[in-house]
Formats: C-alpha cells, sequence, structure tokens
C-alpha cells in the first residue's frame, strides 16, 4: 500500500527529483515559473491535439463538437455554465453534484465559458474509457487535471492537506481500510525538496510512490456511451409502442441496433466498471408491452463520485493566485 510503498522509499534516500531545465515557454509555462517546480507540465491545447491522435479519437470528437454546438447559444463558440449543466443533466454521465465542480475544472481561464477545447479536453480526459498511461499524452493530460483539482487554492503546489485528501479517495476507490492519510501525505511530501509542486507529484506516481491516481477524477459513465445508451432506449420504447398497436410481441432488446461504440476500443481499465448496471431489456410478452418501459437506466441512482473533494471555492477565493494554466498555448 501507499505507507509500505513511501517507508521503504525512506531507506533508498530519495529526496529530490531532477528535472530538465528547458524554458519555461517551451513547457507551456509563463516565464518565471520555476522549472523544478513545474518539470513536465505541457501546454493544454498540445496535449489534446495529441490524445486525440493517440487514442483514434477523431469520430468521437466531432460528435463531442456537434454537442458542444448545439447547446453552444448565449455566446457562439463558448458554453455558459448553465449550458454545460444543460447537457450533463440530458445525458447523466455523472452525480449531479460534481456538474458544477466539472465546469469551474474545464473553465481554465475562470471567465464563465468554456471553449471548444475545454470541454473536448476536460471530457476526453474525466471519461472512464481513457486510458491512464502516463507516459502518453492522454495520461498526461488526466494527471495535469488531476493536480488541478486537488491543488484546490490554485497556489500552483499541493499542500499536505491536498495531499492527504487524494490518499483517502485512492483509499475509497480501491476499499481499503482508511489509514491515517495525514500520516502517508507527509512522509509522500517530505521526500522532496521544495514545494510539492506538479513535477514533484508527477514523479511520485511514476515511481509508484504515489499509487492508484488511474481511478481519480473520472465520470461515472463516458458522456458519448450515455448518449448511445439513452438512443438505444428510444428506439427500444418506439418498438414496443408499435408491437402494442399490432398485438405482437415485442423485438428483443440488441436487434437492429447500431453497432457498438468505437469508444470501446480506448480500453477502460478493468477496475474501473463502465454501464455494468444498466437494466436487461428482455422480451415482452405478447399483450404486456409495457414490459419494455423496465429497461430504463440506473443512472440517476449512482453512487456519488467518490474521487471528488467537493465545490471548489469562490473564482474570487480560488485564483487569486496568477494562473498558471490558463493562457495562451499553456
Amino acid at each position: 500500500d501507499l505507507a509500505c510503498s513511501v517507508c521503504s522509499l525512506f531507506s533508498r534516500g530519495v529526496k529530490t527529483c531532477k528535472m530538465s531545465s528547458l524554458p519555461a515557454s517551451q513547457m507551456g509555462l509563463h516565464d518565471g515559473y520555476s522549472q523544478e517546480q513545474w518539470g513536465p507540465w505541457r501546454s493544454f491545447g498540445l496535449l489534446v491535439q495529441q490524445a486525440v491522435a493517440e487514442l483514434n479519437y477523431q469520430d468521437s470528437a466531432a460528435l463531442l463538437m456537434k454537442l458542444f454546438k448545439e447547446h453552444s447559444r448565449l455566446q457562439e463558440g463558448y458554453l455558459s455554465k448553465d449550458e454545460f449543466v444543460s447537457i450533463l443533466q440530458k445525458h447523466p454521465c455523472c452525480n449531479a453534484a460534481y456538474h458544477s465542480v466539472f465546469f469551474e475544472l474545464f473553465d481554465r481561464n475562470q471567465d464563465g465559458f468554456l471553449s471548444e477545447s475545454d470541454f473536448l479536453g476536460g471530457m476526453l480526459a474525466v471519461s472512464p474509457l481513457t486510458p491512464h498511461k502516463l507516459e502518453s499524452p492522454s495520461g498526461q493530460l488526466r494527471m495535469q487535471f488531476i493536480f488541478l483539482y486537488y491543488d484546490a487554492n490554485r497556489n500552483g503546489r499541493l499542500e499536505v492537506e491536498e495531499v492527504a485528501k487524494m490518499i483517502e479517495h485512492i483509499q475509497q476507490l480501491r476499499g481499503q481500510p482508511s489509514s491515517d492519510a495525514m500520516v502517508d501525505a507527509t512522509a509522500l511530501t517530505s521526500l522532496y525538496s521544495g514545494p510539492f509542486g506538479f513535477s514533484a507529484f508527477f514523479d511520485s506516481a511514476q515511481k509508484r510512490m504515489l499509487n492508484g491516481t488511474s481511478p481519480l477524477l473520472r465520470t461515472q459513465q463516458d458522456l458519448l456511451e450515455t448518449m448511445k445508451k439513452k438512443q438505444q432506449d428510444s428506439m427500444q420504447e418506439s418498438r414496443c409502442d408499435a408491437a402494442a398497436l399490432v398485438g405482437v410481441p415485442s423485438v428483443p432488446a440488441g436487434l437492429g441496433m447500431p453497432p457498438e461504440d468505437p469508444l470501446a476500443s480506448l480500453g477502460a481499465p478493468s477496475s474501473i466498471a463502465t454501464n455494468s448496471k444498466t437494466g436487461n431489456l428482455g422480451v415482452a410478452p405478447a399483450g404486456s408491452p409495457k414490459a419494455c418501459s423496465t429497461a430504463a437506466l440506473s443512472l440517476h441512482t449512482q453512487t456519488p463520485l467518490a474521487s471528488a473533494p467537493g465545490p471548489r471555492p469562490a473564482a474570487s477565493q480560488a485564483y487569486n493566485q496568477p494562473e498558471y494554466w490558463r493562457y495562451g498555448t499553456g
């Protein structure tokens, strides 16, 4: 477990994490930001482009952009918070308590709107179908979002309390008995000289000192998978209604359905179950077409996102430090 990993590294004398000395601008950071603190941090726009190519996500990205444009009304080319929440309410891929949390996280410049890149990169990063390979663009994109998520005061580093919160969530998602997360967090952060910034966070995950980040910050269902399931249920309901009119048994679920969504090829980690609690559609006996209505999704009764620490502070409180994720390519 994490405590054992931390203790074993004390004996190895690990104290610092050495990083390259590239200029901040080449790393997608503002000039003046410490390379020692930020290390492998990379441009958000570049990571999104590379992740789409890596996962062959072009078709899915096009569908997300279509959804984006359908709901972008207040300001062309952008989603307001209400418009974003409307999408998640129509296609419930996560608990409603976290709609605002995701919006605040995706809104990189904190102007109250999401750009197409914000929306696409954010939904890709939190999808349960996105692999968590740290050496890949999609894995790095997820790690940068996870870091921002737990850096509640946006000061560019994780305080011991914020690391402890992350460890608590990892334990919950693994079903492990609760241990003293503050002890583990203190031990982990003490292995690095200076602030526990993104450089230390990424290094500790790579070396498996901080183990179990894969299930963090994910929706319960992939947004596009939720849309697909809703369409399938609507088609089945239409078949049931048609069967009721002619008095014949309904068509078994799955017949004539669209082919499997290409998102399945992204390879969700086996520890992350997706679509595991949707109902069995079955066959309605003749004369009882209403049996089809029992195939409704159970998305509205899902358990809350265990990895979420709760609503973020108000923008006036949370973003009083220079924004390191906000401008230009970074």
